[in-house]
């Protein structure tokens, strides 16, 4: 426990000195995206930094809080946070309603000493006119702050409301391809953990696709990374257009894709990998800007089911070795693990 002390006391001192000599303003949530710099924590935070230090940049108040919203919100507990949040919106809606009801309550009364008072017009009994002048006024003036309160109420309301919506979107954007729009990689992993452990309760099916573009690194050197990301973005909307419902479309990395199918046998898995294959296969690639042909690009996948009780990065694997399959036996084609042949070879040239 010592030692750990010992290291987060140096990490902490190591995040200060860093902030000072950058001249980033010590606030709560830059110290945080220091932290986690200096601790080597978030690798992807980390190359992200060392660039922005390389190259010069001010590290002023606005990238801090970028670099915050992007690698650092998305790991804090947001299911915690909106569970407050909801407690709150609740809480918010329940006050609010006694509210309502105490207003109406006040407002029957108050129309029963408007009915007191007329009937005291003209009576000659000061003390009994006096009071009720009293407590018509005071009535009005409960009314008037209640009716400040319940405004208050609904604008905390509406901001609590406002606060989970964006607690909402921040998750959807920690779980999602910035550039293609489909399921990251930690969203990947996280969702053939969940299926695995679904599989093996129901003891249904699930399979899973593994996709690479291919040649894309000579496309990307013929062509650019522009119509390389151009070619990304279409094979993740083609993947999402073609799945089901309950399929999970994702960027596994770099050029590869994947496809977690639960409720799927490898049959219906190989189904849609050569959905996708000829989809993007009849797409023709256009330079937009000049309207040049650069004709199409070709995918191979590689297919496998879950056995129940393996790890995932089993399934993963073999996923894999079907697909360096595929490209071994000359690309733009799907193979499955059933393909695969006898003495388990897997090695391919890509």
């Amino acid at each position: 426990m010592t030692a750990n002390l010992d290291q987060v006391k140096a990490h902490a001192e190591a995040a200060w000195t860093l902030m000072a000599r950058h001249k980033v303003p010590p606030t709560a949530a830059n110290y945080a995206v220091w932290y986690d710099y200096v601790s080597g924590a978030n690798e992807a935070l980390r190359r992200s930094l060392d660039v922005l230090i390389s190259n010069r940049r001010p590290l002023d108040e606005s990238l801090c809080a970028d670099l915050f919203e992007r690698f650092i919100l998305p790991t804090w507990r947001s299911d915690a946070i909106e569970g407050v949040a909801t407690g709150l919106g609740e809480l918010t809606q329940g006050v609010s309603q006694a509210l309502g009801e105490a207003g109406a309550g006040l407002g029957r009364y108050g129309a029963a000493l408007d009915r007191a008072s007329t009937a005291l017009d003209g009576a000659t009994d000061t003390v009994a006119i006096e009071l009720v002048g009293v407590l018509k006024r005071e009535t009005e003036e409960f009314n008037r702050r209640n009716a400040a309160l319940q405004a208050k109420l609904d604008f905390s309301a509406n901001e609590i409301k406002a606060l989970r919506d964006r607690l909402a979107e921040t998750r959807r954007e920690a779980m999602t391809d910035g550039l293609t729009g489909v399921a990251n990689r930690k969203r990947f992993d996280a969702a053939l953990r969940e299926a695995a452990a679904a599989a093996m309760e129901n003891g249904s099916a699930l399979s899973l696709i593994m996709l690479d573009i291919d040649h894309f690194k000579a496309f990307n050197d013929n062509y650019g990374h522009q119509l390389g990301d151009q070619v990304l973005r279409l094979v993740g909307r083609t993947m999402i257009d073609s799945a089901r419902d309950s399929d999970l479309s994702a960027r596994y990395g770099g050029e590869e894709f994947a496809v977690v199918m639960p409720n799927a046998d490898l049959e219906a898995a190989r189904g849609l990998a050569e959905r996708i294959r000829h989809r993007i296969g009849k797409r023709r690639i256009v330079r937009r800007n000049t309207g040049e042909d650069l004709g199409t690009v070709t995918l191979s996948a590689g297919v496998a089911c879950y056995a129940f009780g393996e790890p995932v990065s089993a399934l993963v694997e073999r996923a894999d070795a079907a697909l360096y399959r595929a490209k071994q036996n000359g690309r733009d084609q799907v193979t499955t693990e059933n393909d695969m042949p006898a003495d388990g070879t897997t090695k391919a040239t890509v």
